[in-house]
Order: C-alpha cells, then structure tokens, then sequence
C-alpha cells in the first residue's frame, strides 16, 4: 500500500517541480532541478504520510447518511488541522534540506506559507476524500455484484436440483406402479425390473447436485430404464439410436433424455396394442448439439383425434434447457403430418474432459 501511495504523489511532486523550476528561471531566481525537488518534494510526500490517516478520517465521516452536513463540518476543521500539520513540518523540512541561508525566519514564512497554501491543502485534502469515497462506492458496488451473480447462481441450482428431484418421485411411482401390475404375471420379470430401478436410483444418487453429463453416460441411464421398459412390453416395444461417434462426448444436462423416452413410452407404446418405436437421435452441427426424441404412436392431431401430450416430462426438460443455456437453446415439441410426437432440442456443444463409457449394447 505504501509503495502505491508514494507512487502516487510522486506525479503531481513531479508535475510541481517542473512547474517550479519553470517559474523561478522566468523571474530571474533560477534554481536548480536539485533544489526544486528538495523545495517541492518534502510538500508532496508529506501528504504520502497523511494519506492513511486522511483515508480513515474520510471512511469515519461518511458524507451520505443523515450526519452527512455535520460531518461536512468536522472535515473542513479537519482539513484546516491537516494544512496546518502539512506546512509546519513542511517548511522546517524544506530549511533543514535547502542550503544557505533562508531569505525569512520561520515565525515569518510560515504565514506567507499558510496565505498561499491554505486553499490549495484543503483542496488536495478534499481530493482525497473523495476518492476515498469513489473507491469504497466502487468496492461496494463490486462485491454487491457479486454477491448477486453468487446469489443468482445458487438459486438456479436450487431450481435445476427441485426440477431434478420432481422428475425422480414421477419415474419411481410409474416403475413401482408398473412392478406391481406386473407381479401377477410374471414374478422374475417383476424381479428383474425391481433390479434395474435399483441400479438407476443408485447411478441418480452417484450424480445428485451434477447438472451436466456426457451423452455416453446419459444414455447409459437411458439404456438401463429401457431395459425396464422392455420388461413391460416385451413384444411392443422397439427402441431405435442413431448417435454420431462425436456426439457421444458431448455435454447434456443429467437425466434429459430418460423423461423425454418416458413420455414417448406412455403415449406412443403403452397406449397402443400393437405397440411402437421410439428413435433416439444425437448429432452434432457445427458448435451446436442436436437431440431428438420420436415415437411413431398416434400424436395430437389438428382434428382432435389425436391425445394431447402433456406431464412433467416435457415442462420439466424445457425448463431445465432454459435455466442452463437461456437463449443458447432451442426446445421443439410437436405432432409431424405422418404421425407419432417429436422432441428436439438444440444446445451448445460442449466436449467433456474424460468421456464415459457406461452405455451398454441394447
């Protein structure tokens, strides 16, 4: 700090010197650069020492609360004291340092000194209050934006974990509800789908708190709720990928795709005897990443006929998408003239550090 100070009166002692030398070469009492930065120097590095002391008066007089004019006050008196202190122990330096006789005695020269100085002491002191004040409005402000950006951040992760959590209760009553229809035909296939929830409760437990994944690894959970999903239809369910090698280590926010597939399961397999495919398709186009659910089922048709796809699947992914990349992303639900329901999402393509390898052959 004291090393900013000092390199900070050294420009205006530099400035003040050249101007002084300038002037006594004009009238006639030309001096020396040595002696015009022993006059002018001693002056300004006294207010390098007065500095911290200034800056602490200035942060215990504040002038924006409701003593601001009585504080007002007390720094004029304050300023008065600090010229006084500043030209006193200035002018017995600058007789200490300048060779010679002085042209007047002490007593005399130090109210000449104290005419011409005064206002321009109270100026100087001002000078440093207010930027005093600038600075701490300045640091004030910073840490409030900060404090604002982490306060921004910490709510959206709230958010992010409520809308994660609220997908979790809504998959886990449809499995147990599905277990139990299913124990009164088939106990091992219920067995078998009770030991692939365990699983993908345990991998979601693994990621609680983590917004992002690699697709790898996102289809890795993908791939063990198909396969209790399979357990349910065993005959109508087909499940069809096409994911470029690229986009494997791509980013995607956790669990994405495993509610889409679900709400493609109910509306496009589950409510269908004949069941239906469900296509999951991940590509990359430049810097953006593309997603897309799709079930051949019987969508909502323009004639009304159709079933209007609606639950937490969808709301929660768009508002997922929207909390993690605003207006970086692009959501799309809708019914193709051919029929069935398509989900497509658009993201920034964002490679992972280490991928995965979790996804297993279906």
């Amino acid at each position: 700090m004291w090393l900013l100070v000092i390199a900070a009166w050294s420009i205006p002692g530099l400035i003040a010197t050249v101007v002084f030398y300038i002037a006594r070469m004009e009238s006639e009492q030309a001096v020396s650069w040595i002696e015009a930065l022993l006059y002018m120097f001693p002056f300004w590095y006294l207010w390098a020492l007065l500095t911290p002391l200034a800056i602490w008066v200035a942060r215990r007089l504040p002038l924006d609360g409701p003593r601001r004019w009585r504080n007002a006050f007390l720094h004029l008196i304050t300023a008065t004291l600090f010229s006084f202190t500043h030209l006193t122990v200035g002018l017995v330096i600058i007789r200490a340092v300048i060779p010679g006789p002085p042209e007047r005695s002490y007593w005399e020269a130090l109210p000449y000194f104290f005419r011409n100085y005064y206002e321009f002491d109270v100026l100087v002191y001002g000078a440093v209050v207010g930027a005093t004040y600038a600075f701490d409005y300045y640091r004030r402000s910073r840490r409030d934006a900060l404090r604002a950006a982490e306060l921004e951040v910490r709510l959206a992760h709230a958010h992010l974990q409520a809308l994660k959590m609220q997908l979790q209760p809504h998959f886990l009553f449809n499995t147990l509800h599905a277990v139990s229809s299913l124990m009164d035909r088939d106990v091992k296939a219920a067995r078998r789908m009770l030991a692939r929830l365990s699983d993908l409760l345990r991998l979601t437990l693994e990621t609680q708190g983590i917004h992002e994944i690699p697709l790898e690894r996102e289809l890795g959970y993908l791939d063990l709720y198909l396969d209790i999903e399979r357990e349910r239809f065993p005959d109508r369910l087909v499940v069809e990928f096409d994911v470029a090698t690229e986009a494997l280590e791509a980013m995607v926010p956790n669990l994405i795709l495993q509610p889409l597939v679900e709400n493609a399961v109910r509306y496009g397999v589950a409510s269908r005897p004949e069941g239906g495919t469900v296509s999951v398709a991940a590509w990359r186009e430049g810097g953006r990443l593309q997603l897309r659910v799709r079930d051949d089922g019987r969508g909502p048709s323009r004639e009304g006929g159709g079933v209007v796809r609606t639950g937490v699947g969808l709301g929660n992914a768009r508002a997922r998408l929207e909390e993690l990349y605003g207006p970086e992303h692009t959501f799309q639900a809708y019914s193709p003239r051919a029929g069935g329901f398509t989900v497509e999402m658009e993201i920034p393509y964002r490679r992972a550090a280490t991928p995965s390898r979790e996804i297993r052959s279906a």
